[in-house]
């Protein structure tokens, strides 16, 4: 991509993730992701409506008035974006790509943690990790995020493998963190992986999803279509609206669902699920009320 193009991207998504923030999404990421204690920060005289159960007893007796201890919440944390950015992330239709949607997706979260003071740090991955960005602050660090994002081409990666990108994260993140996982979730043997990060960090998986290949897969209303696997390379002409495919279909995606929603129960995690070219923030704040 271009400089001039993807300049002209970063910007775009900035604008529209930073006003996602500010109007709708904030409260909700400072309540579903808790700082690292109570801090002790003064005391001071109480004031009419202050609760009393902070009121430090040894001072009141001391001084003859009421006073209270103010605490302060030790906030700041780490979030990381796990983004698997394989080429079947390419799939989608006019209305949006499943990459984009991630890019998206990933704005809103960091510009949520910039606000809050909170670190971001990105991992993109597709066969394995190709790009690592160390957690850091500011307007500048989420810029450098998105550019990274939006400029990723996984021109040589012909499969997809979130266990490594997992056990690089548990490798480099030792202290707890947020990790928020986007994927569509085609691959394999990641569970134990899975399970080891969610025990240690707040895991959040990103579940990418797409009515069309969701259609398809069903044969629905599907003609003829020219498919090619865009991490294999093979391309082949198929037809959903055949009673064997109709047969097949959903039984292969009901199994597949099955698989991956049981790995989510084993590690003790629920997927946030988000539709390529359907709104994503009210799936958002619903998630993160429910989780908090």
């Amino acid at each position: 991509m271009e400089v001039k193009e993807l300049l002209k991207k970063v910007r775009k998504i900035e604008i529209k993730s930073k006003k996602i923030v500010n109007t709708l999404f904030m409260g909700e990421y400072h309540s579903a992701f808790k700082g690292k204690g109570i801090e002790f920060s003064e005391v001071r005289n109480y004031q009419y409506g202050d609760d009393i159960r902070s009121i430090d007893w040894n001072v009141t007796s001391r001084m003859n008035s009421p006073f209270i201890k103010v605490n302060h919440e030790e906030r700041e944390l780490t979030l990381f974006l796990i983004l698997d950015l394989s080429k079947s992330l390419n799939f989608g239709t006019r209305d949006q790509l499943k990459k984009h949607l991630i890019a998206e997706l990933s704005a809103v979260f960091a510009y949520s943690a910039s606000q809050n003071s909170d670190k971001v740090g990105l991992i993109i991955f597709a066969d394995k990790v190709y790009t690592y960005i160390k957690p850091g602050k500011g307007r500048t660090q989420v810029l450098k995020i998105i550019r990274a994002i939006l400029d990723f081409d996984p021109t040589d990666a012909h499969s997809t493998s979130i266990e490594d990108a997992l056990v690089f994260f548990s490798h480099i993140q030792k202290k707890k963190a947020i990790a928020i996982l986007c994927s569509d979730f085609y691959s394999n043997q990641y569970s134990d992986a899975l399970r080891h990060v969610a025990r240690k960090h707040q895991l959040i998986p990103v579940w990418i999803k797409d009515s069309f290949e969701e259609m398809i897969v069903s044969g629905v209303n599907s003609p003829m279509l020219r498919v090619r696997d865009s991490e294999s390379g093979i391309t082949k002409s198929i037809l959903p609206n055949t009673q064997t495919w109709k047969m097949n279909g959903p039984i292969h995606m009901e199994k597949r669902n099955g698989l991956l929603e049981n790995t989510f129960k084993q590690a003790k995690i629920k997927p946030m699920i988000v539709y390529t070219g359907k709104p994503y923030i009210p799936v958002m704040l619903k998630y993160f009320k429910h989780e908090t």
